[in-house]
């Protein structure tokens, strides 16, 4: 919620716990919001997201202007957006793949597959917690040449693990 000036409103929450073994968020109670630079569109994740993705594909590097774009994924279910004012724009980046952006200011928000049952909320649009799971970098191979993360995160030439069956999807299209 934004309070007058565009200052966002917390919601209580309880605390929150992560399994970094697994890299994956134990309590679902905690809300987490954001919004575009204009304040125009507001989302909230109101369930556990996945680890944080580092997309270093040609095409999240031109919507988003920056070597890599961090991403975090959550079910459809989870994942509420308010645009009182209709700004939310979309754009078929590639077949079945939609980017949606706020038509104002031009922020990055989200994209999504047709038919997938997660969304891939921009993470620059939240007030994150600093205890966030990172799962690694995708799409390396893609990489701009003058990008070099010096992390140690997993790597990976596409799509990380779980999801390399979208490759075979797109080859077949």
């Amino acid at each position: 919620m934004l309070a007058p000036g565009g200052r966002m409103v917390p919601r209580p929450h309880r605390c929150l716990k992560i399994d970094r073994s697994k890299g994956t968020w134990m309590n679902q109670q905690r809300v987490l919001q954001g919004r575009c630079l204009c304040g125009a569109i507001t989302v909230e994740l109101r369930g556990a997201p996945g680890p944080m993705m580092f997309c270093h594909c040609a095409q999240c590097r031109r919507s988003s202007g920056a070597a890599a774009l961090a991403v975090l994924p959550i079910a459809a279910h989870d994942f509420h957006l308010g645009d009182p004012e209709g700004v939310l724009r979309g754009y078929e980046a590639s077949p079945g793949k939609s980017r949606h952006f706020c038509g104002r200011c031009g922020s990055p928000v989200y994209s999504r597959r047709d038919g997938d049952a997660t969304v891939r909320v921009r993470a620059g649009l939240l007030d994150l917690p600093a205890d966030i799971p990172r799962g690694g970098h995708i799409f390396c191979a893609s990489a701009a040449p003058w990008d070099d993360a010096r992390d140690d995160l997993p790597r990976h030439a596409r799509y990380e693990p779980g999801r390399a069956h979208l490759d075979q999807e797109r080859n077949e299209k």
